[in-house]
């Protein structure tokens, strides 16, 4: 592995809660190269699984995604209970 695959891997492994399962399932191993393969598994991920555009985030990305969490909570009672007793 080269020195500039180390420090790909290492950012790999601490972002590696937020990329899919099924982009690492299919990531084989970590020979010479590897990102190229990675970042198709990637591409072709959004591809499927996004209408509209990538973005990364922004205030408006935030904005929707608090909308969509307190949507899903006055839709689901049990999950309003559950942190009702964390609290």
């Amino acid at each position: 592995m080269e020195r500039a695959e180390q420090s790909d891997l290492i950012m790999l492994l601490l972002n590696l809660s937020f990329i899919p399962d099924s982009v690492i399932g299919k990531l084989e191993d970590f020979k010479h190269g590897w990102q190229a393969k990675f970042l198709q598994l990637m591409d072709d991920y959004k591809q499927q699984n996004y209408e509209g555009s990538w973005r990364f985030q922004d205030p408006e990305l935030e904005e929707a995604y608090i909308a969509e969490c307190q949507k899903r909570r006055l839709e689901n009672k049990t999950l309003v209970d559950d942190r009702a007793k964390d609290a």
